[in-house]
């Protein structure tokens, strides 16, 4: 995928690394703690993180993914990396802290195209953000401990008589 960042854009506030992450020239301030993740007291951003702190609005050329991360930040939530490709959900506030906060859930990007049933295949409570050429959706997954034909408290009616 092609960087939609201009080169002299890329220069003003981050390093590109090798690997294709991004590291800001100054990371004496606090100002990235929303954003990537700290490896030996360095912090990656990935391009996605770049953009979105350029401009809050997704642009028209945006690839989906970096679309859906635009989508997730601008409705109050942190996407940080986890381990295994997936992400770690958070709710945004101003005093976040990785470190302290708990995630609501893991969450993955997945192709239209591919199996959910082997995505979630370990996972327990995860989040999916599923991806097609120009839009995206997301789907909650629940790890189902026991099945019953029982109605769940929350769907019944008010004020019915009970069988």
């Amino acid at each position: 995928m092609e960087c939609p960042m201009e080169e002299s854009e890329l220069h003003k506030g981050f390093r590109k690394t090798g690997s294709g992450m991004f590291v800001p020239r100054d990371q004496s301030q606090n100002w990235c703690r929303h954003f990537g993740v700290r490896k030996d007291k360095t912090l990656y951003l990935r391009e996605e993180e770049v953009l979105y702190l350029r401009d809050k609005e997704a642009k028209e050329g945006y690839p989906t993914k970096t679309k859906a991360y635009f989508f997730v930040k601008n409705s109050g939530y942190n996407l940080l990396p986890g381990e295994g490709g997936r992400f770690l959900l958070y709710r945004k506030h101003k005093d976040f802290n990785r470190e302290k906060d708990k995630a609501i859930c893991l969450m993955k990007y997945v192709s239209r195209d591919e199996c959910i049933q082997d995505v979630c295949k370990d996972a327990g409570d995860e989040a999916l953000c599923v991806l097609s050429d120009d839009v995206f959706t997301f789907l909650k997954i629940r790890r189902v401990e026991r099945l019953d034909s029982s109605t769940p408290e929350g769907l019944k009616k008010r004020n019915a008589p009970s069988p």
